[in-house]
């Protein structure tokens, strides 16, 4: 992986007398010193609006340099130490010259303020420059301190292109757009900058960017038989990017129209804006997110065309002050207006990957942003989905990958026998922007094949405004036991509701309910039993007033057999009193076959009125007969009826000459609980 770097190389040489021979007098007259000629090596990008841009630089940008004669054993440790000539150390300005590029065909180089290669190959091309003011190797020499002589040298101490003053010295500290925070120190190389928040112009992109270079290792003058090709030595000065970039390809897919980026705008989260540079050692501290909007960049919108498939797609990019941390799960980036939609992409483990090409390739062992660095994403949304890759381009490419989904996901993980319930039945959902449900949206049935829900249809978000409220019911589609929200006796029927929180769950079906807004967070479903459940056991004596139960059948009389659930509730209408509500079913404990048995059996949840009426009747036709609600519970109170998501377990003791009953109430506890719905970012 190879950072994109520009460079400036300075060619300083001296004219030879006749026949080739060097001067002895090193101190010409001005019109005899050949002054440095500059060129710029830049490498291609693809990063518009930033500085150096597409193998060229504006015409308006001023690439700083502080130049310095200095005394160095010649070791990478050993200290450079400037000397005190006629005109060193000082700041010069490079300018664009009139030249056409070329390609570069010169060695690499290492800076020695950072010892690392810059990677300089023929993919780096050369731009003539101009140096302002004019200078010349004799500039920076003395007869007491001569740049020629043995141990002496010519360096780049550090470099900047800010454009600040036209003047040089520290007056090329003066701010342009706000961006200088700390007048440059010629002494240290160290500048304090900023990113503006609001980057939706193209030049407050480019007037953020800062090109910097470190310290370049020493030049020797090259004399006689030593300058080869007459340069008496080359002295390059690379330059590469301070800031962080990050760019955006947003793409709008399943559910959008043509025109639905328009009006999109985006907004980086949590990045830091001021910053302290130090270009000698290509070190950045004193990082933070400043005082206006803090930790927010508005992004520049450029290229909007539409996908071979027809679909909007728009490129964003903003720069960002470097060490911007990265942690798993945080908002890393906020799409607005979408077609009325809102979106929130977060920071994945995907992204943060240390793979090759993987964004952590660009960033420090603590999940921060490096200096030089494009860090790219490639999102694609959809109504009910959202997919990032994240990629670093243009600067220094590495790339990455994280997924996140919009979509309904019944929590089924923690309860198993809702999970059973559930994946075996599907779920209807109903949304709607107002209390009152008709036709259901989408259907979800489990594919065991897949291992995942499968929707028929997929529903969108309509819009920002498009707040809804959500019903869920279980089992999917069902002719049976329940057909457009008409419960019936003998199976269990399971109703759900979204809420925001916890606490907004008694809200539910009240004019308090709060409807859920367009998001890519969670949006938890609830689920309830809507129905009762029964179960009889019959007992006799183990005495000689026993009586023999096996083929006994049970009936009970005047009841509710089916009703209307009100899906904005949950609560269930029973309907009309069957005189044969049920009729010729067996005991728990004693099979009969081809008889419906009753246990665990789902009925509808009513009043138990005097007409309700529990007839036994044995195999020899003995019957036996009692009220229903007169049958008691554990604290002997008589259970006048049967409420939602309660089972009640009857035991009927049978005797020759008596019959007594007993009833225990227990919470439908292997069933009850909530499962949960989430719509998910990575």
């Amino acid at each position: 992986m190879t950072k994109k770097w520009i460079y400036i190389s300075g060619l300083a040489a001296l004219l030879s007398c006749t026949d080739g021979a060097e001067v002895e007098n090193p101190y010409l007259d001005g019109e005899g010193k050949t002054p440095i000629a500059t060129a710029a090596l830049l490498d291609a990008t693809n990063a518009p609006h930033t500085r150096a841009a597409n193998k060229d630089f504006a015409e308006a940008d001023r690439l700083l340099a502080y130049l310095r004669h200095v005394t160095w054993n010649g070791g990478v440790e050993d200290a450079r130490t400037p000397v005190a000539a006629d005109q060193a150390p000082r700041l010069v300005i490079f300018t664009k010259g009139g030249e056409a590029c070329t390609d570069y065909a010169g060695a690499d180089v290492t800076p020695i303020g950072t010892n690392e290669p810059l990677g300089l190959n023929g993919g780096h091309t050369r731009q003539a420059t101009d140096l302002t003011p004019v200078l010349y190797w004799d500039d920076f020499s003395t007869v007491a301190n001569d740049l020629r002589t043995e141990k002496h040298y010519l360096q780049s101490f550090y470099g900047y292109c800010f454009n600040g003053g036209e003047g040089t010295d520290n007056t090329q500290g003066t701010a342009i757009g706000g961006n200088i925070t700390q007048p440059l120190n010629p002494e240290t190389g160290v500048l304090g900058w900023s990113v503006p928040y609001d980057q939706t112009a193209a030049e407050a992109v480019r007037q953020a960017d800062l090109l910097w270079s470190a310290e370049q290792t020493p030049i020797r003058y090259a004399h006689g038989t030593q300058n080869a090709g007459g340069d008496h030595g080359a002295l390059l000065i690379p330059y590469t990017h301070a800031m962080s970039q990050v760019s955006v390809t947003l793409t709008a897919e399943d559910g959008f129209e043509a025109d639905a980026l328009d009006n999109t705008w985006l907004e980086l989260q949590g990045v830091n804006r001021t910053c302290r540079t130090t270009a000698p050692t290509y070190l950045v501290d004193a990082a933070t997110t400043g005082s206006e909007k803090p930790g927010l960049v508005k992004m520049h919108k450029g290229t909007c065309t539409t996908t071979p498939e027809g679909k909007a797609t728009c490129t964003y990019q903003a720069l960002v002050a470097p060490l911007t941390l990265l942690s798993e799960g945080n908002d890393l980036l906020k799409i607005y207006d979408a077609d009325g939609n809102d979106y929130v992409v977060k920071v994945t483990a995907a992204m943060l990957a240390n793979d090759p090409g993987k964004w952590g390739e660009g960033l420090t062992d603590d999940d921060r942003m490096k200096s030089g660095y494009n860090y790219h994403l490639t999102v694609n949304i959809r109504k009910v989905a959202i997919e990032v890759s994240a990629t670093l381009k243009d600067w220094a490419t590495v790339e990455a990958r994280g997924t996140g989904l919009i979509q309904f996901e019944p929590d089924v993980t923690k309860k198993d026998t809702l999970a059973g319930v559930l994946k075996q039945g599907g779920l209807d959902i109903y949304k709607s922007t107002v209390q009152t449900f008709a036709e259901k949206s989408t259907t979800l049935n489990w594919s065991a094949e897949q291992g995942e829900w499968v929707y028929t249809p997929t529903i969108y978000w309509a819009g920002q405004g498009d707040a809804s409220y959500f019903r869920a019911l279980s089992p999917a589609g069902s002719t049976t036991g329940m057909t457009q929200g008409t419960p019936a006796q003998g199976k269990d029927v399971l109703w759900g509701y979204a809420c925001d929180a916890e606490a907004d769950k008694d809200k539910v079906g009240t004019a308090e309910e709060v409807a859920i807004s367009p998001r890519t967070g969670h949006v938890p479903l609830h689920f309830r039993h809507a129905m009762s459940k029964i179960t009889i056991n019959l007992a006799t004596s183990a005495l000689s007033d026993a009586v023999e139960l096996d083929g006994a059948s049970i009936d009970i009389t005047h009841l509710s057999t089916a009703g209307t659930l009100r899906l904005l509730d949950g609560t269930i209408a029973p309907g009309g009193l069957v005189e044969k509500a049920m009729e010729g079913y067996c005991a728990a404990n004693y099979v009969v076959a081809e008889k419906t048995v009753f246990d665990n059996y789902c009925v509808i949840p009513q009043t138990i009125g005097n007409e309700a009426m529990l007839s036994v009747t044995l195999a020899d036709g003995t019957r036996y007969s009692l009220r229903l609600n007169t049958c008691l519970d554990g604290t002997d109170n008589a259970i006048t009826a049967w409420k939602q998501g309660l089972h009640y377990t009857y035991t009927i003791t049978l005797t020759k000459g008596a019959i007594a009953f007993r009833a225990l109430v227990k919470d439908w506890v292997p069933s009850t609980g909530s499962g949960n719905a989430e719509l998910e970012w990575d």
